[in-house]
């Protein structure tokens, strides 16, 4: 269970720490380009949540990130299949991250833009890295109570 936790503070901690320079070598709005029209880092202090969603409801945004790391720790402690764990250290770890900054900031700080898509970060990488491995790691998985002998053929 120490590792669990470790892992889910070194996705905070990569987090914070991108977001920590972003802030402290751009100004918001400034942009670095590294390849040009594919890639650029670009400060966003976005208010809202993906793709600036709720932008102008803070609290609502706050309380659901709120509850969801909440759900998320709850649910930590009844997974069975440990292959769950890795996938929700992603998603604990990137919605901490997320969570820090509304607190602190009053919005989470963005800063990786392809130009193509909106402007994201670490945490929003982490959550979706690991909702896509939760998802195909339930649709790989056979079905639990099911007996096979019974099943319609």
């Amino acid at each position: 269970m120490l590792r669990f936790w470790i892992a889910v503070a070194a996705v905070v901690v990569a987090d914070q720490m991108t977001k920590l320079l972003i802030q402290n070598f751009l100004q918001p709005w400034e942009t670095y380009v590294i390849i040009p029209k594919i890639l650029a880092l670009t400060y966003v202090q976005n208010p809202g949540g993906a793709f600036g969603i709720l932008a102008s409801q803070e609290w609502v945004l706050l309380l659901f990130t709120f509850a969801a790391v909440s759900a998320a720790i709850l649910f930590r402690h009844r997974i069975i299949d440990k292959g769950y764990l890795w996938e929700l250290v992603l998603i604990l770890g990137g919605g901490l991250g997320n969570l820090l900054d509304r607190l602190q900031l009053g919005y989470v700080v963005d800063f990786i833009d392809f130009h193509f898509w909106p402007v994201f970060n670490i945490a929003d990488i982490a959550i979706v890295t690991g909702v896509i491995l939760l998802f195909l790691n339930v649709i790989s998985s056979p079905c639990r109570g099911v007996d096979d002998n019974n099943a319609p053929s």
